[in-house]
């Protein structure tokens, strides 16, 4: 899930972030995921990553991302 964070404004910018969670995902699906957060044409910033094995299947991971979202204002 996706769980709002805090909001902060920053040399005429403010900073949106967020924490996501994605559970029993695949290798090959978070690499394709990062890279596509990576080269996202929106101002987006990774902040912390962490990743784990599921219990029931060492194939399957949870991924948590803090991100922020930037703009002007």
């Amino acid at each position: 899930g996706l769980k709002p964070l805090d909001k902060k404004k920053k040399s005429g910018f403010t900073e949106e972030s967020a924490e996501l969670e994605i559970e029993a995902v695949g290798l090959n699906t978070m690499v394709n995921l990062l890279y596509r957060l990576e080269n996202s044409p929106a101002p987006l910033k990774i902040i912390s990553s962490s990743m784990k094995t599921t219990f029931e299947d060492n194939n399957k991971f949870t991924l948590k991302l803090k991100m922020a979202l930037l703009g002007k204002g």
